[in-house]
């Protein structure tokens, strides 16, 4: 067991009051360990290096990677010399893909093959995943500290600065009756979340101020809570946080909206996984995966196929991980997480992104605490965890979800004591969507019924429905409300509303971003409008089609 998790040990068992003049001497266990330093000022100077050096630094890098697990590990040794694969010889990038794929159930059939034996210094983790059982792997002590070197240099980017900054942490940890808890290892207040109401807010408050934290840190979940609570209890948080720093859970976009708007601070928020193969740094552009941590490739399917440089007792070379990921421009991309996860299912296989059900923040106004449950397809339970939530509320929720998704769905709703949470480790993660039920019937439908008041359509009659195209990137922040208008196959309007005027060259930008997702399949106007279009009975349609008849050719 490295060190870091001994002192976290140490930690649970001191007294709050005796922790703060250990603080110092805890704390440098980490900051002054000489991997972290290595490993943090080598990432000062890719600060400094040209795309060029970048370029022939991670080169060398993955060279070395090849050598080493072909000197030290069983397994890929066995790989190289069945491919006639030499390591060291010509381009690094040609011989890497030239490697086979190593998905997770490779990983668990020959964990012992390809893992390092003459490392001894190192620890078990066990990865969550979605489906099927944990994936057991080992990993140097080292890589934890050069793990937490990457975490402090993306966050210096937003002024955070590890030896002086302090943390006011919110995640799933069970604390029992304590509100909060010191950790001086990471320089942070531990708030229990579970705790949390709009009675004691004002305490947490007081509890972070008097600690001195200069960032909120944690699961978006739990600091979205954090935040309603305080405006709902009329404290202003504007200005008390430099940033918050998100991590583990997806992000929807009535959180970021809330947060951001409470605590008027950027939101840092970065991409990993325990087996500690990929890392991706969030921006206004999307995610941008950090060279010096690793090779990111992505496939067909949207997969991302890592290569890492930091875990000495495990090479992982084009290991596959199971999020979806898209590519926005050269180096930047979405992630959309687990992909089964974040679908729910219609019917007859329709597929929705379950964030779509409050594009517009209509949803998260009607309710405050809420999860969506799916067992079957085509059936969608709502829990409300909201004691004085009226009837009035709940039908309202429910009718909002029915005008997005249509007949595809029956939904209900109920109010329950607890929220479900996935396990992460020794922490608790919440998911808006507890997903029971994946789809294995058919990939491909023959559209019946009112099939063009749910779909645009394209030039030659291809079909796409709005679940498809989703506005989650920071291009479509000022986003309030959107609808599609479709005349003519192959041409659509996107009507967008927004709190301000947008000018003429971010108007440009929505439009060509939207375009990038129809492809050549679609040519898409972007306008700005001051209302959505409602049917005559009132109801919204996120596509208000008018092609009377259907295009030729066979839809699927």
């Amino acid at each position: 067991m490295p060190i870091i998790q001994k002192i976290k040990k140490i930690n649970e068992a001191i007294p709050g009051w005796m922790k703060i003049p250990f603080s110092p001497v805890l704390r440098r266990q980490l900051i002054n360990n000489k991997h972290f330093r290595n490993q943090y000022q080598e990432l000062q100077r890719l600060d400094k290096m040209t795309e060029e050096e970048i370029k022939k630094a991670q080169t060398e890098k993955l060279r070395n990677a090849l050598s080493y697990a072909y000197a030290n590990s069983e397994y890929y040794k066995a790989i190289m010399d069945k491919e006639g694969i030499k390591p060291d010889e010509g381009d690094s990038h040609a011989v890497l893909y030239r490697m086979p794929l190593l998905t997770k159930d490779i990983l668990k059939k020959n964990l012992d093959s390809i893992a390092v034996s003459s490392v001894c210094d190192f620890y078990e983790v066990t990865t969550g995943g979605t489906t099927g059982e944990p994936t057991r792997i080992y990993m140097a002590k080292e890589a934890i500290y050069r793990e937490w070197a990457f975490v402090y240099h993306y966050w210096s980017k937003f002024g955070y600065d590890y030896k002086k900054s302090r943390l006011a942490t919110f995640r799933g940890v069970n604390m029992g009756k304590k509100l909060y808890d010191m950790n001086p290892l990471y320089q942070e207040i531990r708030m229990n979340v579970f705790a949390l109401n709009k009675y004691n807010v004002g305490k947490y408050i007081k509890v972070i101020d008097r600690f001195g934290a200069d960032y909120v840190y944690g699961y978006p979940s739990a600091v979205y809570n954090f935040c309603r609570l305080a405006q709902d209890a009329g404290i202003n948080l504007r200005g008390r946080f430099r940033a918050a720093l998100l991590i583990s859970e997806n992000l929807y976009p009535f959180q970021e909206e809330k947060i951001e708007g409470v605590l008027d601070a950027p939101i840092a928020m970065f991409y990993g996984h325990s087996e500690r193969a990929v890392f991706g740094e969030r921006d206004e552009e999307g995610y941008a995966f950090n060279p010096f941590y690793g090779i990111t490739e992505i496939s067909e399917q949207g997969e991302p196929i890592v290569t890492s440089f930091i875990n000495r007792k495990v090479p992982l070379i084009r290991y596959v991980v199971d999020d979806c990921v898209k590519q926005i421009d050269v180096d930047n991309y979405e992630v959309e997480g687990y992909r089964n996860s974040e679908v729910i299912y219609g019917k007859n296989g329709e597929e929705f992104r379950v964030s779509s059900l409050d594009f517009d923040g209509r949803l998260s106004e009607i309710l405050r605490n809420y999860q969506f449950i799916q067992d079957e397809p085509g059936v969608l339970k709502i829990h409300i965890l909201e004691e004085d939530v009226t009837n009035e509320k709940i039908q309202e929720a429910i009718r909002h979800c029915s005008e997005i998704l249509g007949e595809s769905f029956i939904l209900s709703a109920s109010i329950v004591d607890r929220l479900e949470y996935s396990s992460g480790g020794s922490s608790r993660q919440y998911k808006l969507l507890i997903q029971n039920y994946h789809w294995r019937g058919k990939t491909k439908y023959e559209i019946t019924g009112h099939w063009t008041s749910e779909s645009l359509i394209g030039w030659h009659g291809e079909v796409i429905t709005a679940a498809e195209i989703n506005f989650h990137d920071r291009t479509f922040k000022d986003i309030n409300a959107y609808q599609f208008i479709q005349n003519t196959a192959g041409i659509c309007t996107l009507n967008i509303v927004s709190n301000r005027t947008l000018t003429c060259d971010e108007i440009q930008k929505i439009e060509k971003e939207v375009n990038k997702k129809f492809a050549d399949v679609l040519h898409c106007e972007v306008k700005q409008v001051k209302r959505i279009l409602l049917s005559a009975r009132g109801k919204f349609k996120q596509i208000v089609q008018m092609i009377n008849e259907k295009p030729g050719g066979e839809l699927l």
